[in-house]
């Protein structure tokens, strides 16, 4: 199925309805994954052969090894799953989040972003850039949405939504906004940045529920994307406090 534009300027119609709602409860979560290297190419037997009991032995060894490497596969991704609530305003573009099983805390605001336990005052906290893997990032990379697909729609938070694959232009979103956007890991030419992948998720009112995107870690073609994030907006029009820095645990 081709991509259409009309479909790009059905969600930029979406992203209005949505962020004209002002504020949004927000889960967010990291799903890591990696592929594990294929076993290399079985060498040619040395002419005269090995003995049965050593060849039983290697070939042992290796059902051992990728038994292994699966086992540890599946450990590393599951330990790796990381989730987090927040809320998010879209009208000063910041947003706030944390898992509440842990002490600390997120605020992001524009380009930058601080960590600290919940309570902290900002200025006490850890400063650092914004990155891709945070829910402002996603919102703002909808904003360079240039071609979409749909694709069948899917149940989600009780909604039917009409569900979009899409391709965003990073420059064309960091032209919406007045702070600068990162740029996803495993990037290596310019033109990447002009069609950088993105899923959507639009409810029966016209609003985003859903944002996904997959970050490539960059290492070598057969290595799958490393890192998924989501954000769901689960609910609008939230009451924040005035003061960010001192938000209860989520």
């Amino acid at each position: 199925m081709p991509e259409e534009p009309d479909a790009a300027r059905e969600l930029s119609a979406a992203l209005g309805r949505t962020v004209s709602r002002r504020t949004a409860r927000i889960e967010l979560r990291h799903e890591f994954s990696f592929g594990l290297d294929e076993p290399p190419a079985r060498r040619t037997r040395p002419r005269g052969g090995l003995p049965v009991r050593e060849l039983i032995g290697r070939e042992l060894l290796g059902v051992a090894l990728r038994t292994g490497g699966r086992l540890v596969e599946r450990w590393v991704r599951k330990k790796i799953l990381q989730s987090a609530t927040g809320f998010i305003d879209f009208e000063t573009q910041r947003c706030r989040f944390g898992d509440p099983s842990h002490a600390t805390t997120t605020l992001v605001v524009g380009d930058r972003t601080w960590t600290g336990p919940f309570g902290t005052a900002v200025e006490a906290a850890s400063a650092d850039h914004a990155s891709t893997l945070q829910p402002l990032w996603l919102v703002d990379l909808v904003r360079g949405v240039v071609t979409a697909r749909e694709q069948p729609s899917e149940i989600l938070q009780g909604r039917t939504c009409r569900r979009f694959s899409a391709h965003a232009d990073l420059n064309r979103a960091a032209e919406a906004v007045r702070y600068q956007l990162a740029i996803p890991t495993g990037t290596a030419r310019l033109d990447e940045l002009k069609r950088i992948p993105v899923e959507l998720w639009v409810d029966d009112e016209g609003r985003i529920r859903r944002i996904r995107h997959a970050h490539s870690s960059g290492a070598t073609p057969s290595v799958p994307p490393s890192t998924t994030t989501t954000v769901d907006l689960i609910e609008f029009d939230i009451e924040l406090p005035a003061d960010w820095s001192s938000l209860p645990s989520v």
